[in-house]
């Protein structure tokens, strides 16, 4: 890993790893999964710990297929406001394609230049996807008064 990163040194597992996070003393020594196994006082996983993963897994499959419904929802009933929310996504897609939130906390290696390459292709493109959904569903959805101008911009109609 890089100056900025190192990586942390190895060590087995600890009870003390399950108590509240707080920086202790050997805080940095902590490896990706030890991290990752902690738990934050008060958490709902603090509170449930031997079925954490499962109960929060199924709230957020729960919560998805509902936002499916209200988004498939929307696109039937508000098709230029779908579009629109739509455009908006492909931007931040394309955004963290760029610009990632931070470090990843299991890479073990730098990255090689083909993985960032790819990873940022397969990023760029499914932006691209988003934002040949979104105008489609904006057109799909667009008022009549706006029709000419868009057929303009889009089809090369001169109406």
């Amino acid at each position: 890993m890089s100056a900025a990163f190192p990586a942390p040194r190895l060590r087995s597992t600890r009870p003390e790893l399950f108590s509240p996070l707080d920086n202790g003393p050997d805080f940095d020594q902590l490896t990706g999964y030890e991290l990752m196994a902690r738990k934050p006082p008060g958490s709902l996983a603090a509170r449930f710990p031997s079925s954490e993963g499962s109960i929060m897994a199924n709230i957020w499959m729960l919560v998805t297929i509902m936002f499916g419904v209200f988004f498939y929802a929307l696109r039937c009933r508000q098709r230029l406001w779908y579009g629109l929310i739509e455009l908006a996504v492909a931007f931040i897609i394309i955004f963290l394609t760029f610009h990632p939130p931070g470090p990843i906390v299991l890479a073990v290696d730098e990255p090689t230049w083909w993985g960032t390459l790819l990873t940022r292709c397969a990023g760029s493109l499914a932006g691209v996807y988003f934002i040949v959904r979104a105008l489609d569903n904006i057109e799909k959805g667009l008022p009549s008064q706006m029709r000419r101008g868009w057929d303009r911009l889009f089809h090369g109609k001169v109406l």
